[in-house]
């Protein structure tokens, strides 16, 4: 996003170049009229390689965040690891708690997934709560399935 808003100010100010070529702000003499089309073709080109390039970034990060293993992490670090693994799983991910404590403050899921704990699980909800928001799922089974832990929701 701070590439993409960079990107629509770096346009604004192009076009506040005026037909002589010259910037209205600064007054900085530039090439010519030719050199502004091909500054906005340039920032338009990589204004759709950014979005582009956004939509595989988001992908690749959930790609990574689910991918992270999670038995030797800081107790810091296995807090928001989980939490981001759970929120963004996609529908029918399988998402295995090691045997410690996890504090989160809540958990929003958007997916229909299965959180797997093992022997001496516990994930503790400080504050917050479970939220189930499966609107933007199309699919028949919409259900996350908490198995094998001990949840603890703490005010």
């Amino acid at each position: 996003p701070d590439e993409y808003e960079s990107l629509q100010v770096e346009e604004i100010s192009v076009a506040a170049i005026n037909e002589e070529g010259r910037s209205k702000e600064e007054g900085n003499a530039l090439e010519s009229y030719d050199f502004q089309s091909h500054v906005r073709r340039s920032i338009l080109k990589r204004n759709i390689e950014s979005k582009k390039s956004e939509e595989d970034s988001y992908e690749q990060r959930v790609n990574r965040i689910m991918n992270i293993p999670l038995g030797h992490l800081s107790q810091k670090e296995l807090c928001v690891t989980v939490k981001h693994q759970i929120e963004v799983a996609p529908s029918g991910s399988v998402i295995t708690l090691p045997s410690r404590y996890i504090s989160v403050p809540s958990l929003k899921i958007k997916n229909p997934i299965t959180v797997q704990g093992e022997s001496g699980t516990v994930l503790e909800i400080t504050g917050g709560s479970i939220t189930l928001d499966y609107t933007n799922n199309p699919g028949d089974h919409k259900a996350t399935i908490f198995a094998e832990f001990s949840l603890v929701f703490n005010p």
